[in-house]
């Protein structure tokens, strides 16, 4: 009977080392997940703190965990963006998707999107924030908004803002008892210019044109570009009808210059109504 006791007991012990062996490989296993993972894993005890670090946690804020171990969580966030996910008494805030802006250890800052969750660990709540960083992504959208409201050769507002900004400026005029100006501007024998010089030198023009336009212009009024040679400005909080003959006047006195154009030099007046 002690026999077969003491087998049992070395079965018994051998067991319980393969499944510590397993469970080892498994913490292992689990680490190296969070290690290499993508998006920053950090965990932060109850008070907010930082209790673990991942590489793409140090990458994306610029810290060593030994540096940051320790230390509250909101430290990476703009004031005025904290309670979004810290509470007052600063424990941390469960939320999923949050758009926030971080700040890294160069001072420079970056778009995130943060998500907190809770979990018990023993007696003790933990969390856990997973932080991507999202700024190709905010890069891409913001391309995109350019490509919608704006005109990529002059980089104006395009069509589509012009009638935006518009009808801002008729709504304000409105309210304020004030004036809106609106003027149309097209460039003279611009197409003798695109067919003698060719397209390239038309793209200069209407680029320097551009230019001109907005430099008599204040920095609440709007100057777009409708396509071709033809220009719109819109002229915010006027105080009379003459200040839009002001305006004109001055495109007119801008245009009298020759523009220099690589190694062409002409000259363009516009029409304006």
């Amino acid at each position: 009977e002690i026999a077969a006791l003491a087998g049992d007991l070395e079965r018994m012990r051998a067991e319980l080392i393969r499944r510590g062996k397993e469970i080892a490989v498994s913490a292992e296993r689990h680490k190296a997940v969070l290690e290499n993972a993508a998006e920053a894993v950090i965990t932060l005890n109850e008070e907010g703190r930082i209790e673990s670090f991942n590489v793409a946690a140090e990458r994306i804020f610029g810290y060593a965990e030994n540096e940051v171990l320790g230390t509250p969580f909101s430290r990476f966030f703009l004031a005025a963006e904290i309670s979004r996910c810290i509470e007052p008494d600063g424990k941390p805030r469960p939320g999923a998707g949050l758009s926030l802006t971080a700040l890294r250890r160069n001072g420079e800052s970056l778009p995130v999107l943060l998500s907190i969750g809770a979990f018990r660990h023993g007696d003790d709540t933990l969390y856990t924030a997973m932080v991507q960083d999202i700024s190709e992504r905010v890069m891409f959208e913001e391309k995109l908004a350019r490509l919608a409201y704006y005109d990529p050769l002059t980089g104006l507002p395009n069509r589509r803002l012009f009638h935006d900004r518009l009808g801002e400026a008729l709504k304000r005029a409105d309210r304020n008892e004030r004036l809106a100006g609106l003027l149309f501007i097209d460039l003279d024998r611009f197409k003798n210019i695109n067919d003698t010089l060719g397209h390239l030198v038309g793209d200069l023009l209407l680029q320097a044109a551009a230019q001109r336009l907005q430099e008599v212009v204040r920095k609440g009024d709007t100057v777009a570009r409708m396509g071709g040679d033809e220009f719109t400005i819109v002229l915010d909080d006027m105080r009379h009808v003459d200040a839009a003959t002001e305006v004109a006047q001055k495109i007119i006195h801008q245009f009298a210059a020759p523009f220099r154009l690589g190694e062409h030099e002409v000259f363009v007046s516009p029409s304006i109504g």
